[in-house]
């Protein structure tokens, strides 16, 4: 129900146990979403879309601050209010044996998040499974190469991950986070709590990047985009028509395809 907001792109699974059931509300998420949501959950999403607000406007006032983002700029690209709420309710395998043997097993591979910034609230009661990669070799890295590190749950604390968008329009100066998810305690439910915060506007204008950050990592090559269209094409990456649709019927096009999304150019 709902699924993933278009503003962050979920990769597809490539492994783990069990399947999701995942509803959407405020932010880029129908109205109507909340009419499928459970009666005891609406009235605290809302609450929760509400709080929110008040930690995306202080992310926003980071992002300026430590950056030099004159504030009407900002303003001009972002969605000060956040991106609304998603729930992921990951339910417990009955069958011990297999509750074990899930145990580690790769939900979402690696990947960055698509848009400004996903925050997470972690479940108390199983929040193991996130990792973050520490080799800073990039989305194209082999395996060989990354440095998986366990995020730890620190009560009463948020994840905050900096997507692809933020990350060119801070022209590298501020990185997408590579991480990936793995099946925690396979015996046990498990909910997630996502929002997002520096959530891009629909409306925003083209732009490469923020004028305090011209000449950062990603170089002057970065190409002016459209925040709604790189956001909708990340997304329609995780479709299985996508190379259909493209026309990439090769394996060499499929590589370039892929080197265009690694280098953030599209």
């Amino acid at each position: 129900l709902g699924g993933p907001s278009p503003r962050e792109a979920a990769p597809p699974a490539v492994g783990g146990a069990g399947s999701s059931v995942q509803m959407g509300y405020g932010g880029t998420h129908s109205v109507d979403d909340a009419q499928l949501m459970p009666p005891g959950v609406v009235e605290p999403a809302r609450a929760f879309v509400q709080e929110s607000r008040v930690l995306s406007g202080a992310l926003c006032r980071v992002v300026e601050m430590s950056l030099g983002v004159p504030p009407e700029e900002l303003r001009a690209l972002v969605d000060v209010d956040g991106g609304g709420i998603r729930i992921a309710h990951y339910p417990a395998l009955d069958d011990t044996s297999s509750a074990a043997a899930a145990r580690g097993a790769q939900r979402y591979g690696a990947h960055v998040d698509s848009g400004g910034v996903t925050v997470l609230s972690l479940d108390t009661s199983n929040p193991g499974g996130l990792q973050v990669d520490l080799s800073h070799a990039g989305i194209d890295a082999d395996e060989a190469c990354r440095d998986w590190a366990d995020v730890p749950h620190v009560e009463g604390a948020l994840v905050c991950n900096v997507g692809a968008l933020l990350c060119r329009w801070t022209r590298g100066k501020w990185r997408a986070s590579v991480h990936r998810v793995l099946t925690g305690d396979a015996s046990r439910q498990r909910i997630s709590l996502v929002t997002s915060a520096v959530a891009p506007r629909a409306d925003a204008p083209p732009t490469a990047g923020f004028s305090s950050c011209i000449g950062g990592a990603v170089g002057e090559e970065a190409e002016v985009v459209i925040a709604s269209d790189f956001l909708r094409r990340r997304v329609a990456l995780h479709r299985s028509e996508y190379a259909d649709e493209r026309g990439l019927t090769t394996t060499s096009a499929l590589q370039e395809e892929s080197a265009r999304v690694k280098a953030l150019k599209v």
